[in-house]
């Protein structure tokens, strides 16, 4: 179990274990638990704000763009919810695991299915979808025209950001272990 000490009152107990990486931003503490559940605390006083059982493993970090909680759900599906009162604003079903996520004007996420996707933001559609021949690994990254990723056959991919049409891919001597880092003008790829 995890406590979040609350100043004004008790700690406040989680009544699972956390199972995936908290995302703590702009005020916001979102925990993934064992039970299946996601809560969202107020960072400030640690006051638990709601929670949602999602019937489900959560292992993957969550993600906060645009007021809402993008939640990614061991068993194939994302799970969107409105950040201030919890309401569910969509559910998709992936072939696969889905992996970190990036949400901006659309939600790229990789999968366990060996595919990269590009789901609508406003109600999950799958704007298209481009397969590897491996898991995709770690979050993709975006400049204003491509989007760039890694999959575990070892090779950094670039798609035209709207189409998904493949721009250019670039075969790796080595294993990635995370997703792609824009600096500057340069794309950096870890592994091993």
């Amino acid at each position: 179990k995890v406590c979040v000490e609350d100043p004004q009152n008790a700690p406040l107990d989680t009544g699972s274990a956390v199972s995936a990486p908290p995302l703590w931003t702009s005020g916001w503490l979102v925990l993934g638990l064992a039970s299946g559940d996601v809560v969202v605390i107020r960072g400030f006083d640690g006051h638990e704000l709601w929670r949602r059982p999602l019937g489900g493993t959560l292992l993957m970090r969550p993600a906060i763009a645009g007021g809402r909680l993008y939640v990614p759900v061991e068993e194939g599906r994302i799970a969107v919810f409105e950040l201030a009162d919890g309401s569910q604003v969509w559910e998709r079903a992936l072939g696969g695991s889905p992996r970190d996520l990036l949400p901006l004007d659309a939600l790229f996420v990789g999968s366990t299915d060996n595919y990269l996707y590009r789901l609508s933001i406003d109600d999950g559609a799958v704007d298209w979808q481009m397969r590897t021949g491996g898991d995709v690994i770690g979050a993709p990254s975006v400049d204003a025209e491509r989007v760039y990723f890694l999959a575990l056959d070892n090779i950094v991919r670039a798609l035209d950001r709207t189409s998904g049409v493949q721009q250019w891919r670039q075969p790796l001597t080595g294993r990635p272990t995370a997703g792609p880092a824009l600096v500057g003008d340069l794309l950096v790829v870890a592994g091993l």
